[in-house]
């Protein structure tokens, strides 16, 4: 019987993951993206409404970095810009936007050289 029950709840957990996944209304592959010293690069998408959100940046470990994520009236609603030596310009934040709308996330560099950095949006 804990079998079955353990089963039955594995797979409701797989079909509802699927549900509750956010992104962009329009797929993004991931860039790779040169960031200038002491400058900032700014990706305008636009997410669904009522999921979950989520920005990745992950540099190559050179300067420290922000991530920072604007809505349509320029409230910031999500950021990540501390770290440590090791984590500088490893980055990520998650947000529930309560409606369809475009968001823009800028990735800025706080350092006096560039930085390459991967940054996903999903």
């Amino acid at each position: 019987m804990t079998r079955y029950l353990l089963l039955v709840c594995g797979c409701a957990a797989v079909v509802f993951v699927g549900a509750v996944r956010g992104g962009p209304t329009t797929p993004i592959k991931a860039q790779s993206q040169e960031i200038p010293a002491l400058g900032s690069r700014v990706f305008s998408v636009e997410w669904e409404g009522n999921r979950r959100a989520c920005a990745i940046a992950i540099g190559d470990g050179s300067t420290y970095m922000g991530l920072y994520v604007y809505d349509a009236h320029g409230n910031c609603v999500a950021w990540d810009d501390e770290g440590t030596p090791r984590t500088c310009d490893d980055l990520a934040v998650e947000w529930h936007p309560r409606q369809n709308g475009v968001y823009a996330v800028e990735v800025h560099n706080s350092g006096l050289q560039s930085n390459r950095c991967k940054v996903v949006l999903r």
